[in-house]
């Protein structure tokens, strides 16, 4: 006990002090865990919309341009279909 600072009884820690600090430190690591996982969850909700809705658009875009693709190459095809029919 010589070895302590000069300060009062008041400042020194006891076994019980720590184990409640121990006992509240648990409950906001606790509190913190609950808060991250719901707002992991909430990120991970969004950017599955967000990749859905985007795989949407682009299935949209694909089709668009596969159809646009597909008229011109009908058209050749007709085309070319009644230049042969015409020289023949």
């Amino acid at each position: 006990m010589e070895h302590l600072p000069p300060v009062g009884w008041a400042d020194v820690v006891t076994k019980q002090d720590l184990e409640h600090q121990r006992i509240a430190m648990s409950k906001d690591m606790e509190l913190l865990r609950a808060s991250t996982t719901k707002d992991m969850e909430l990120v991970r909700a969004a950017m599955a919309k967000d990749l859905s809705e985007g795989l949407r658009g682009l299935e949209r875009r694909m089709d668009s341009h596969f159809r646009a693709t597909v008229g011109v190459l009908v058209t050749t095809l007709v085309v070319v279909i009644g230049a042969l029919a015409s020289l023949a």
